[in-house]
């Protein structure tokens, strides 16, 4: 990458130096700031000392990492009832089913990362 055409990085801590200020939140997480165009995004769910980049093409796009899966005969999505076995009483021994699955849509749209000092990677672990 040319670094005269990269924009430039926003910490939170210091005046903007990007053209444009990063808003305060991304899909209700809090921001901590941007580089170039990537937003920078601190959560509780990712352990110490590791970084996830990921990507989006907006809602349902095939760019996504992930997506979710509903079966493709339409009476067979959605909330669906399933009746129990007393006709006069449809409640009793009732329940509703929904089906829906979740696929990698695009595996270059993420990466993690492990920031250490050694030369060997370790699994994280997630609580």
């Amino acid at each position: 990458m040319d670094p005269r055409t990269e924009e430039p990085g926003f910490p939170a801590t210091e005046a903007s130096l990007s053209p444009e200020r990063p808003p305060g939140q991304f899909e209700g997480l809090p921001l901590r700031g941007s580089y170039g165009r990537a937003l920078i995004v601190e959560s509780s769910q990712m352990p110490r000392l590791y970084v996830a980049a990921l990507t989006t093409g907006g809602a349902n796009s095939n760019l996504n990492p992930l997506g979710l899966r509903e079966h493709p005969i339409a009476t067979l999505t959605g909330l669906r009832l399933i009746r129990g076995n007393q006709p006069s009483y449809p409640i009793l021994d009732s329940y509703y089913v929904h089906g829906i699955g979740a696929g990698t849509r695009h595996r270059g749209a993420a990466a993690i990362l492990q920031i250490t000092n050694s030369a060997t990677h370790t699994a994280p672990t997630f609580s």
